[in-house]
């Protein structure tokens, strides 16, 4: 792929170049995302969230799509001789733009039940429209920053409860994405109807500008024919790119949310003491289950929802033994039956309180066989068994019942499936990564979640024989190097010859770790009991003979460790608590919450782990000179996101209308463009030079060109103002230059005000 196309990708996902090239390689190679995230020792560090990981491979795919339509695009383009449009096509901004421009390749069809216009010149004007990419690209353009999305009812009945404060008209450029799901629940149920239009003053200016072909005294006429083009052929492609881009943005808010639920309500190991189980089967009717340690059933019951003599009832149901671990079934009339009964409960002890979701135990109660214990339960019963089990060991019943998981995710009626199925085996692996898989003892399902495994080949394998270690697994079942790797993020062998193999260490840090210990002279005994010394080995020429990041030696920490991080747990230090931002997607519109106004702008926390910036240039479409004129502490703000960095984990947002960003991109873009006979020109929009004989011209905020070449004028008499040397100056020694942040809010801050005293000052003319 290009440089300019793998510059563009590594963008849109937040990474640098080369970071994007060795992740592109090592999937392509066919690892799994697992051994990049968890074991890989060039990423170390680096990828620590298994589900923004999953999020940042899809997101490269279609990334990854995009960019060899837009090669082939280009192709054709040239092919044609359109090299304007061609030119365009590799500098498009996304994948709407190169749509558009596909037009001049191949207009667009219309649909059958389309009848062409009685006049032979009214049809030759729709057939012009349908392969005019300038059209195309306005019109999307005003679908952006002026489409309404309508949401009604249905028809004259009252919308259902939950959906009736949707009914409304909202701008598409500001909706949240994260009512879409919702909406479109209201669709299926045929609850609410969506629409979407354009204002019709948006299409006459469309019209007069970017169309042509049509007679002036004729106006009307071609207004009517464009206006009926645009409702019927274009604007339902522009509504389907709509629908799909916000779908996919809602589903990543919800699976992204859940992924944080989940792991505080699932990753816990069983309970050690008593778990007394509830569910209210009506008003008047409480079923009991009463689980020991081990999870075996004490006794099941029911009784009467009272309010007199509950207490009395419940303590004789209980004989006299005291439940450590209350678990209600999470409806409404459980809950508000049991309230005063739970209070009681957990009087003079330190009982605790689990709610369990209604799909969990439904779920569970569908796909769990009954066990003999089991036999003579009623249904009711049973379902209070349920209860109490999963929270007794809710990791177990996981396992065990993985679609539970599903049944825990919220408006999961409207995610694709299949996104369902990949995050359900996303997070049971992640809750295997710190305990592992033992290949001498775990089942198949277990085996299954094993990356490169295949079950049956293991399960035959070592009924043969058990497996001594990793290097004998390997040995035995042959398998290819990326597979090996993949595995070993997981496979265990506990007991074995090598003590390294039971714990969450992979294989490809032994060697590492014991040239290290070599070098200490450190005992292995001292080291697994205390993993912290790892942080004190001779480590710097280890790392930099193989040109390993630093963040190896906490992967080694952690891996030495028997314990390793919930997934519910805190945030990695450093990290506030809060989702991922390798779902981020550039340009997607988020609501967030004012926490702090500076001089260059204000910080915005928009539910991630990380704060964005708004740079005071990014506030409005006019200019700001003091941002706390505009934004306040605790404020509620809708941003986009302008720019990701995942290696710095660093989010900058903008409050400006895609229009206006347009604009400004487009202004900085000229003026980092061409170059002229003094040596001026060519630098790009962050103030770099260009190559040899173009000059370091001036880029954004005015700075001289920092070109690695700059150029030189022709008369060598004279310096261009590029910056360049002259030929005689080569061999001299070069000053370095420190390189500059220019995603810094301070330089960017700086820059902005810098070019607008000099445009100002161009404004006034020279003074007389």
């Amino acid at each position: 792929m290009p440089g300019s196309g793998e510059t563009r990708i590594a963008k849109a996902l937040g990474l640098k170049v080369p970071v994007y090239r060795l992740l592109s390689a090592t999937l392509a190679e066919g690892h799994d995302p697992c051994w990049v995230g968890a074991a890989d020792p060039r990423f170390a560090g680096l990828f620590p969230d298994p589900f923004g990981l999953e999020l940042l491979c899809e997101h490269m795919a279609a990334e990854e799509a995009i960019e060899r339509r837009r090669v082939n695009l280009v192709r054709l383009l040239e092919q044609g001789e359109q090299a304007e449009l061609a030119l365009e096509a590799g500098q498009a901004a996304d994948e709407g733009d190169i749509e558009d421009l596909a037009l001049a390749v191949e207009p667009m069809v219309p649909g059958k039940d389309h009848s062409p216009p009685e006049k032979a010149e009214h049809a030759a004007f729709l057939e012009g429209l349908r392969g005019n990419p300038k059209v195309a690209q306005a019109l999307r353009s005003v679908f952006k920053s002026g489409a309404i999305l309508k949401v009604e009812s249905a028809d004259e009945k009252e919308v259902p409860a939950g959906l009736s404060e949707l009914v409304g008209e909202y701008p598409l450029s500001s909706f949240d994405p994260g009512d879409y799901l919702s909406i479109r629940r209201g669709e299926r149920a045929h609850a609410l109807k969506v629409s979407f239009h354009l204002p019709l003053p948006a299409l006459k200016e469309v019209f007069a500008k970017s169309v042509d072909g049509w007679p002036p005294q004729e106006e009307e006429a071609y207004m009517k024919l464009f206006q009926a083009f645009v409702e019927g052929e274009r604007l339902p492609r522009l509504v389907q790119g709509a629908r799909a881009r916000l779908k996919r943005q809602a589903e990543n808010m919800v699976l992204q949310a859940a992924w944080a639920h989940l792991g505080r309500q699932v990753d816990r190991g069983p309970h050690n003491g008593l778990v007394l189980g509830m569910h209210a089967l009506n008003a008047r009717q409480l079923i009991l289950a009463l689980l020991d340690k081990q999870g075996a059933i004490l006794r099941s019951g029911r009784v009467a929802l009272d309010g007199e003599h509950l207490l009395e009832e419940v303590q004789k149901f209980l004989r006299g033994e005291q439940p450590s671990l209350l678990a209600l079934q999470g409806d409404g009339t459980t809950r508000r039956k049991t309230k005063a009964l739970v209070k009681e409960l957990a009087k003079g002890s330190s009982a605790r309180t689990v709610l369990v979701p209604v799909p969990v135990v439904r779920t569970m109660d569908r796909e769990l066989a009954r066990k003999p214990t089991e036999a003579l339960l009623h249904h009711d019963e049973r379902h209070a068994v349920m209860v109490a089990r999963f929270a007794w060991q809710p990791r177990a019943a996981a396992f065990h019942t993985p679609h539970i998981l599903r049944a825990m995710i919220p408006k999961r009626g409207e995610i694709n499936p299949r996104r369902l199925q990949e995050f359900e085996t996303t997070f049971l692996r992640a809750l295997l990564e710190t305990r592992g898989v033992d290949v001498n003892e775990a089942d198949r399902d277990r085996l299954a979640l094993v990356p490169g495994l295949d079950p049956e080949a293991v399960v035959r394998e070592r009924a043969t024989a058990p497996f001594r270690c990793l290097s004998d697994f390997q040995a035995r079942m042959g398998l290819p190097l990326p597979a090996w790797r993949s595995a070993c993020t997981l496979a265990r062998v506990k007991g074995g010859d090598e003590p390294l193999d039971s714990r969450p260490l992979h294989p490809a840090y032994y060697g590492v770790l014991r040239e290290a210990m070599k070098e200490a002279d450190l005992e292995w005994k001292e080291l697994l009991r205390s993993p912290s010394k790892v942080e004190g080995l001779p480590w710097k020429e280890i790392l930099e003979t193989r040109e390993w990041p630093s963040g190896v030696v906490s992967t080694i920490r952690r891996g030495l460790s028997k314990r390793g991080r919930r997934i519910g747990a805190r945030a990695p230090k450093g990290r506030k608590p809060g989702l991922p931002l390798e779902g981020l997607v550039t340009g997607s519109t988020l609501q967030g919450k004012v926490t702090a106004v500076t001089a260059f702008g204000a910080f915005v926390d928009v539910g991630l782990r990380r704060e964005g910036l708004v740079h005071v240039s990014q506030m409005a479409d006019d200019f700001v000179k003091d941002p706390s004129a505009v934004l306040e502490v605790g404020q509620e703000v809708l941003v986009r996101v302008l720019e990701v960095d995942l290696e710095k984990q660093r989010i900058r947002l903008t409050m400006k209308s895609e229009g206006a960003e347009e604009k400004s991109s487009q202004q900085r873009s000229s003026r980092g463009r061409g170059g002229d006979s003094r040596g001026r020109g060519g630098g790009d929009d962050r103030g770099r030079g260009g190559d040899r004989g173009r000059g370091g011209g001036r880029g954004r905020g005015g700075d001289r060109g920092k070109g690695r070449e700059g150029g030189w004028d022709e008369d060598p008499g004279r310096r261009g103002k590029g910056g360049g040397r002259r030929p005689s100056e080569r061999g001299r020694p070069r000053e370095k230059v420190e390189e500059i942040d220019s995603t810094n809010p301070f330089f960017v801050f700086f820059s902005e005000q810098k070019e607008a005293e000099g445009e100002k000052g161009k404004a006034e003319g020279p003074a007389d």
